[in-house]
């Protein structure tokens, strides 16, 4: 494949990600789908609205493509939530639209009532950090007044978050980043990014921040880059990130600290 990134950047890159463990000291966390294991009952509910179209089309007398395994979705949502809903769409037929308000409500219903669990190893994580004198910081798309909501129902403390609404640049724009660098003096040696998706790694790259990755078992990123088609710049990320960069389970940051 022919390189997205100018040959000094891929370079750059490549130094960052050569970092091993024991040079960082604070960690700049992702939210949804890192701290929050958020993507099980996001999986559990696109997979149940196309077997509900499926079923629809079915007793009307047509006939339909075989239905997805939860596998299958999970591949699709690790390469965001809103690509995953139109590829799903655009195969089984479902309501792009009514998808996504069904997932606006399970947000809502987060904040309202239960909210989805804390990631395994989340806990531990954090203290961790805290432990060796370092930040725990956040930047996330999600909104200002969710994201605290969350993370005051889940009991988490952090130090100190940048939500992409409040008027920055979408990752794998490095602007949170830098901001939140900035804003706290850090040299980016001594911090490490660590998310769930190729956007969080690239953008902690963009700002000179050793990213680590968060995979789910069973779903590595790059099937996930196969089966979402996800942007060039965001799967070569995903050729440049050894198993060294690679997590599946938050216990394991203290490596890197």
């Amino acid at each position: 494949m022919r390189s997205k990134f100018p040959p000094a950047e891929k370079a750059a890159y490549r130094a960052h990600l050569g970092k091993n463990g024991g040079m960082a000291k604070n960690v700049i966390w992702d939210m949804g789908g890192t701290l929050m294991d958020t993507y099980p009952s996001i999986d559990r509910l696109l997979l149940a609205t196309v077997e509900q179209k499926l079923a629809e089309t079915r007793s009307g007398g047509a006939s339909t493509p075989a239905a997805p395994s939860l596998r299958d979705i999970a591949l699709l949502t690790r390469g965001g939530i809103t690509r995953a809903i139109g590829i799903l769409a655009k195969r089984y037929g479902i309501d792009p639209g009514a998808t996504a308000t069904a997932h606006e409500a399970m947000k809502r219903s987060w904040q309202a009532t239960t909210p989805p669990p804390v990631m395994a190893g989340a806990r531990a994580a954090l203290a961790a950090v805290r432990e060796r004198g370092g930040l725990n910081l956040i930047v996330t798309h999600r909104d200002r007044a969710s994201a605290e909501l969350l993370l005051a129902r889940a009991g988490l403390a952090i130090d100190d978050m940048i939500c992409q609404p409040d008027g920055y640049a979408r990752k794998p724009a490095p602007d949170m980043y830098l901001v939140m660098l900035d804003r706290h003096r850090l040299r980016p040696a001594d911090c490490l990014t660590v998310g769930d998706r190729a956007i969080d790694a690239l953008a902690g790259l963009r700002a000179a921040v050793a990213p680590v990755l968060l995979e789910t078992p069973g779903v590595p990123l790059d099937e996930v880059d196969i089966a979402t088609s996800c942007p060039e710049e965001t799967r070569e990320i995903s050729y440049l990130l050894s198993s060294a960069n690679r997590i599946s389970d938050l216990d394991l940051v203290t490596r890197f600290l």
